[in-house]
């Protein structure tokens, strides 16, 4: 008879989206809706009454006019797609009214109508009418809710062939949905000998999270209902997607613009030259220090006078992005290890006035170690030294200047769709300043993914180390357009050769016949961990087409989660690390 195989709601979410911080503002509005549904809920209100305080809570906590919810059909709700009603399901609901307890399904007893019911509205949906975007089944009666991955239903309920041809005999028959209950639906569940993953929400308990202050519960249950979740929609630290808010804004900031060309998408000089604009800022300098003319390799960066200043500019320009963007993740990181120490907050205005102040950052600080900085250690005294050739000198630097030469007094007019607001929370209008500009955009977003908080104290855009990797390799990829391999790819990619080179490594050193990782895991009794740990890290990985350095973190990432599955991971005392399991998840480790 089938079971259900309960999980907590912690663990039913993706290790990824698990460590995503809310928004405060999101969050508290989730609370407060929260509260008015538990305080409106009576057990004596009818079915559609208590459908209608469920589609009031999605709507205002969590879906709002970005995804149609109602009733569709003979189904008792469905979340759609997208904002069109006509738009594919992508949640179906049973729905249950709190006082009809004999047909509300439980953990003990399963195989209620609750469930006959939901599996009625499945086949229709995924046989009928061809819904095959369905991701999530809920039952429901307000204060209990059970979610069931859409995943299982596929394999178990829509691929078996006997039910299939028994629903579709029962379309011909006539019979009513009696008959379907009683005669298919009951004796198909009764005769399930599996379990079925599902995870429940008990309402009932949410006076004591809120008494208790159980924030690690209310976050987790606002992420399992939210459409990142139950929809399968990404999310602001999915590797796979782009900030193109962060990224039209920062291509303003620095005079650039994104044009489709013969197919492919190019960073190129905007239409409308802002003189204030760091790109535009490089050439009016280049021109006025005649700095081609102390170029040896000019011809390589084009073939005019025109070509030359524009592909000079472009590359200053994106090495010295490359360090901002480099330090102001340094910076995310550090004040997610030391959350609410302001001292550890150097890219700011407050910090950098002037060019000058972020071309000793560069050189000064961060390319010095500690003892060697003089004056400047105690201004900078929570900065890091970096061995990173990143904070060398260029050769075109050289040649040409640094960033301490750009102009800081010039006015650069905010984009119309600025990020950055005033202090009433509006959007800010007028002129400034272009480095004033910059580090306030970036402040604007949030860097520190290692952070262990569950709340973002401010609503900022989460800015990761994989979605700067796709702006670095579009901005670094300007002249021929750039393709970014997604997380999801690289992350697969890492998976697939690097276990199989890591299996013909041990049969190569030990004579092994291990043809599947599994077969290798149970191999890891008969070798020492030394030993073990030496033959992985004989392996060599190399890309040789490496920009931001993407697929070779993902590489790294792949490496770790397998010592941790073969139960070899160590420290760097060697001591063998055996109580975590790492997992990689969304191309990154949670």
């Amino acid at each position: 008879m089938l079971s259900f195989s309960l999980h907590s709601v912690k663990d039913t979410l993706a290790p990824a989206y698990r460590m995503e911080k809310v928004k405060r503002g999101e969050y508290d509005i989730f609370k407060q809706q929260l509260s008015l549904f538990i305080d409106g809920l009576n057990n004596n209100e009818t079915e559609e009454h208590n459908k209608n305080n469920i589609i009031y809570l999605l709507k205002s906590a969590w879906y709002g006019s970005r995804f149609a919810i109602n009733t569709k059909n003979s189904n008792d709700l469905v979340i759609h797609s997208d904002a069109g009603s006509g738009s594919p399901i992508g949640v179906l609901f049973e729905v249950k009214s709190p006082a009809n307890k004999v047909e509300m399904i439980n953990v003990e007893q399963p195989n209620s109508k609750a469930l006959w019911q939901l599996l009625l509205y499945y086949l229709r949906a995924r046989i009928d009418n061809k819904e095959n975007n369905i991701r999530h089944l809920i039952v429901t009666n307000a204060w209990q809710w059970f979610l069931f991955d859409a995943t299982w239903w596929d394999t178990h309920v829509h691929q078996n062939k006997l039910l299939r041809k028994q629903y579709e005999d029962y379309k011909q028959s006539g019979n009513n949905t009696s008959y379907f209950f009683e005669s298919i639906a009951q004796p198909f569940w009764g005769s399930l000998k599996i379990q079925m993953p599902c995870t429940q929400i008990d309402f009932t308990q949410y006076k004591k999270w809120i008494d208790t202050n159980d924030t690690d519960t209310l976050v987790n249950i606002y992420k399992i209902l939210s459409p990142v979740h139950l929809l399968k929609q990404p999310f602001a630290n999915d590797s796979n997607s782009l900030d193109t808010g962060f990224f039209y804004e920062l291509l303003y900031i620095l005079g650039l613009e994104e044009k489709k060309e013969k197919g492919k998408k190019i960073i190129t000089r905007r239409q409308a030259p802002q003189p204030a604009s760091l790109v535009e800022n490089i050439i009016s300098k280049l021109e006025s220090k005649n700095s081609l003319s102390k170029i040896a390799n000019l011809t390589e960066y084009g073939t005019n006078r025109e070509e030359q200043l524009w592909g000079v500019a472009m590359e200053l320009c994106v090495t010295w992005l490359n360090r901002i963007l480099f330090i102001k993740l340094l910076e995310g990181q550090l004040m997610g290890y030391h959350p609410n120490k302001p001292e550890y907050m150097f890219m700011n205005v407050d910090f950098l006035h002037t060019f000058n102040d972020l071309n000793q950052l560069f050189f000064d600080i961060l390319a010095q170690p500690v003892k060697k900085r003089s004056q400047l250690q105690e201004k900078y005294k929570h900065v890091p030294y970096l061995n990173s050739s990143l904070f060398e000198r260029t050769a075109l630097e050289q040649q040409t200047f640094e960033i301490e030469s750009i102009d800081s007094n010039l006015l650069l007019p905010l984009l119309p769709n600025t990020v950055l607001k005033d202090p009433l929370g509006k959007r800010r209008v007028g002129k400034t300043f272009l480095l004033p500009y910059l580090l306030r955009f970036l402040d604007a977003y949030d860097f520190s993914s290692v952070s262990n908080e569950l709340i973002q104290v401010e609503n900022k855009n989460l800015i990761n180390a994989s979605v700067l990797g796709l702006i670095f390799e579009k901005i670094n990829g300007y002249k021929d357009g750039s393709f970014f391999t997604p997380g999801s790819v690289t992350m697969y990619m890492c998976s697939e050769s690097i276990r199989k080179a890591i299996i013909q490594k041990f049969n190569t050193v030990k004579g092994w016949n291990c043809v599947h990782f599994k077969d290798l895991v149970n191999k890891m009794r008969d070798i020492e961990m030394a030993e073990a740990n030496a033959i992985v890290n004989s392996l060599r990985i190399c890309d040789p087409a490496v920009g931001s350095g993407h697929f070779l973190v993902s590489a790294l990432n792949e490496i770790i989660a397998i010592k941790s599955e073969l139960r070899i991971l160590t420290d760097r005392q060697g001591d063998w690390i055996k109580d975590c399991n790492i997992i990689v998840a969304n191309d990154a480790l949670p």
